[in-house]
C-alpha cells in the first residue's frame, strides 16, 4: 500500500479499507489533516475507467455545484497506477455522510441536483452525447434479454441451490413485463453518456444538505436522461425497505422539483414508466450477479427479490403511476 501511495507523493499515511461499495475496493488514505479516497479497479476495464476519470473532470469543469471525486494526478501526470493487474486511482475524500431514508425534503434537493447535471450534460453534449451504438445493456429493449441469459445459464445446472431457484421462480414472473416493454417503440430522444446509478450509499449529506454524489462506474454506458429519473423514482421514492411499493406522493415530488429546472418533453414523460421497469428488473439480474460473484457482498436474495416485486407493482399500477407523472 504504501508504494502505490507513494506515487502520488504521499509518504506517513495512514489507510483503512471502506466495506460501503459492490464493485471496487475503497481505502481512506489519511495525511495529517487530508483525507483522500483510493480506489482499485480491475485493470482489464482500463479503457472505461480512463473515460470516467476524463468525464468526471468534463463534468466539473461543466459547472456542477456538487461534490464529485475528480482525480488527482500522480506524481508523473497520470491519474492511474497499475499494479499486479489492477488499476488505482484517487481523489480527495468528500467530506459527509450517508442518508437512508427520503422524505420530501431531501428528494428535492436530489431532483434538483439531477436536473442541474442533466443541463450541464445538455449544455456540452459535444463531449457527453452518445455519438455511436446505445451500448447500455439496461434499456427496455435489452434488459429481457439479459435475464433470459441468466436463466439459460442456470438450466445448464442439475442442481440449483436456494438462491438459484428463487431468481428462477421470480424472472419467470418479470419476463412478460420485459417483453411487454420490449416491443414498444423507441422514442426519438438522445442518448447520453449519464451517471446511471442513483442509490443511498452514492449521495454524500453533509449538514442534512446534499453535498456530493461518488462512484461514476458506469458512466460509460448511454442512455436516455430520463433514466437517471427512473433509478430515482425506482430506489428512493417506495415507502420502506420491506414495501416495495411506490409513494406516489414523492414521485409527484420528484418529477415536480426536477421539471422547475429541466422541463420534461412529452416523449420522456410517457417512457418513464417502461424506464421505472427497465431499472427494476435490471438490478433484480445484476444484484443476482453480485451475490453469485462474491458471498462477501452485504447482499440478501430478499433484496434481490424486491425489486421483482416492485416491476410487478409499478406493471399492474402504470395508469395510476402515469397519471401521478403527468399531473
Amino acid at each position: 500500500m504504501k508504494q502505490i501511495l507513494n506515487n502520488w507523493g504521499l509518504s506517513n499515511v495512514k489507510s483503512k479499507k471502506i466495506d460501503v461499495g459492490l464493485m471496487n475496493q475503497n481505502w481512506l488514505v489519511t495525511e495529517g489533516k487530508n483525507k483522500y479516497i483510493l480506489r482499485k479497479v480491475v485493470a482489464a476495464n482500463e479503457r472505461n475507467v480512463r473515460f470516467e476519470l476524463k468525464y468526471l473532470t468534463t463534468l466539473k469543469r461543466g459547472g456542477l455545484r456538487y461534490s464529485i471525486p475528480v482525480p488527482m494526478k500522480t506524481v508523473k501526470g497520470d491519474y492511474l497506477v497499475k499494479e499486479k493487474g489492477s488499476l488505482f486511482w484517487m481523489y480527495e475524500y468528500i467530506d459527509g455522510t450517508h442518508v437512508y431514508n427520503f422524505d420530501f425534503i431531501k428528494l428535492r434537493e436530489i431532483s434538483k441536483m439531477l436536473a442541474e447535471y442533466h443541463n450541464i450534460l445538455i449544455k456540452n453534449k459535444k463531449f457527453f452525447m452518445l455519438k455511436s451504438n446505445r451500448n447500455d445493456p439496461y434499456q427496455p429493449s435489452k434488459v429481457g434479454v439479459l435475464v433470459k441469459r441468466t436463466l439459460t445459464e442456470l438450466n445448464k445446472k442439475r442442481n440449483h441451490n436456494t438462491n438459484e431457484s428463487t431468481f428462477i421462480r421470480y424472472a419467470r414472473m418479470v419476463l412478460p413485463i420485459a417483453d411487454y416493454i420490449a416491443k414498444h417503440k423507441e422514442r426519438k430522444l438522445e442518448y447520453y453518456y449519464l451517471y446511471n446509478d442513483i442509490s443511498k450509499t452514492n449521495l454524500i449529506w453533509k449538514n442534512g444538505k446534499l453535498n456530493g454524489l461518488i462512484d461514476f462506474d458506469f458512466v460509460h454506458y448511454g442512455n436516455l436522461l430520463i433514466k437517471d429519473l427512473a433509478i430515482v423514482i425506482q430506489r428512493l421514492c417506495h415507502y420502506n425497505s420491506k414495501k416495495y411499493v411506490l409513494d406516489l406522493s414523492k414521485v409527484r415530488v420528484v418529477i415536480e422539483t426536477y421539471s422547475k429546472i429541466r422541463k420534461l418533453t412529452l416523449e420522456e414523460k410517457d417512457m418513464l414508466i417502461d424506464m421505472i421497469l427497465t431499472s427494476c428488473i435490471g438490478d433484480f439480474d445484476f444484484l443476482f450477479h453480485i451475490i453469485q460473484g462474491s458471498s462477501e457482498r452485504k447482499i440478501t436474495m430478499q433484496e434481490v427479490c424486491n425489486w421483482a416485486r416492485m416491476a410487478e407493482y409499478v406493471f399492474e399500477n402504470r395508469q395510476k403511476i402515469r397519471e401521478t407523472i403527468n399531473t
